[in-house]
């Protein structure tokens, strides 16, 4: 039960911080308003079809070698994004 209540806490956190993202890197409403249309519509599209591909890939291919390297190869992409994301700056501005 603690360690549920941990993950509630850390999910939520992340949930903010996903969230504020998108406020601290916009100059303007409108400019917050489509970066999150657009990183709301590439990441519901990518939840809905994740799961299936996946799937269909482990059906294919009979074991998880694949499915692992495609999730390990995705979550290298998002650290790199992140850290190219996260620099001190806002849209529309040059560096």
């Amino acid at each position: 039960l603690r360690r549920q209540r941990q993950m509630c806490i850390e999910t939520g956190a992340t949930l903010i911080l996903g969230l504020s993202f998108v406020s601290l890197r916009a100059s303007s409403s409108m400019q917050a308003a489509t970066l999150s249309g657009m990183a709301q519509c590439i990441g519901y599209t990518l939840a809905a079809i994740g799961p299936t591909l996946i799937g269909r890939i482990h059906d294919a291919q009979g074991n998880w070698h694949a499915t692992l390297l495609i999730s390990a190869s995705a979550a290298f992409l998002m650290a790199l994004f992140g850290l190219y994301a996260g620099r001190n700056l806002h849209i529309g501005k040059r560096a």
